[in-house]
């Protein structure tokens, strides 16, 4: 099992009113969008990773969405 997550355990998860989502929930759809066919999870959460922690900044707060555990990610395919 893998999970990706919205933010550490320490950190509270924000929303783009604009968008209608949550940051997390707005890049991850953004990503699976544009990837299109065949996605890893490692690239997924890579490109969603870095849009999330720079939107979550421009809020002055800090989200770092999570995947756990990052071993076996590079392994699943959707």
């Amino acid at each position: 099992m893998i999970v990706l997550a919205a933010a550490s355990g320490d950190e509270i998860t924000g929303t783009d009113e604009k968008q209608g989502h949550g940051l997390f929930t707005y890049y991850l759809l953004k990503g699976l969008d544009a990837r299109g066919g065949s996605i890893t999870i490692r690239s997924l959460y890579d490109y969603l990773k870095p849009r999330v922690q720079d939107a979550a900044r421009r809020d002055n707060r800090d989200q770092t969405p999570e995947l756990l555990p990052a071993t076996a990610s590079s392994a699943v395919d959707f």
